[in-house]
């Protein structure tokens, strides 16, 4: 999905250079080892082509594997240096969207200032439990890009007017604020229920030794249930809906 090549990258850990098969990964995915974690594997797994001989590799683990090797071996400083060009951006939100935003940016010769309403960068990867995704690793990936200089982080900043940036030197803001609100059902009784990202943000306010019931089958609900047993639940299911 975002045109990295397994088959070269697998090819340099199978030979041994575990730091040019990262440095394959980093090229196209500023966060190859988030990825390899907790990304789903229905893109790239499905279109493998040793599935045709017998199986399909788990890429996303192998990824996740070559990255792991060359973070812990230090094999890896994913520095990028560019001509700077004299242009400033603003990127509004350090999740996802903001890191391939700067990676993107400062590899091109940016200068970019993320500017992120909360205390800690990473955005919704911090929803996700420390059973899939340990905090280090959002922290290390981010560190990659830090060491840019044509990169600066304001925490704890919330931006309420674009406008501004533009007339205060910057050259363009991007927005990269993630999915503010959640879908809806629409149904009766839907006020009742939980937003999943009030309850994993903050599951110590919703701690019962319950029952509890999610509505969904995906990767964010298996999160909620994975954090509603670690705070005491007695039985957490996952409710899937609109599939045969």
């Amino acid at each position: 999905p975002v045109s990295c090549s397994p088959c070269d990258f697998i090819a340099a850990a199978k030979s041994g250079d575990w730091g040019k098969s990262a440095e394959l990964i980093y090229e196209q995915n500023p966060l190859g080892e988030v990825c390899g974690l907790i990304c789903p594997d229905k893109f790239c797994v499905q279109a493998c082509v040793r599935a045709k001989i017998d199986y399909a590799i788990k890429i996303p683990p192998v990824q996740a594997a070559i990255m792991k090797n060359a973070r812990e071996q230090n094999l890896f400083s994913g520095e990028v240096v560019a001509m700077p060009k004299n242009i400033k951006v603003a990127v509004i939100g350090s999740g996802p969207a903001g890191i391939g935003a700067c990676a993107e940016l400062v590899k091109h010769g940016f200068a970019v200032t993320v500017y992120e309403k909360e205390k800690t960068l990473g955005g919704a990867l911090n929803l996700i439990p420390l059973e899939r995704l340990p905090r280090e690793i959002i922290n290390y990936e981010w560190q990659k890009l830090q060491n840019n200089p044509l990169l600066k982080m304001e925490l704890g900043i919330k931006i309420d007017d674009c406008e501004s940036l533009l007339q205060h030197g910057y050259d363009a803001v991007l927005l990269a604020v993630g999915e503010q609100k959640s879908r809806t059902l629409g149904i009766e009784g839907e006020n009742l229920a939980l937003d999943y990202k009030d309850y994993l943000k903050t599951p110590e306010k919703y701690v019962t030794d319950g029952h509890v019931l999610i509505i969904g089958g995906g990767a964010v609900a298996v999160d909620c249930a994975i954090t509603a047993v670690k705070q005491g639940a007695t039985h957490a299911e996952m409710l899937e809906i609109g599939r045969a």
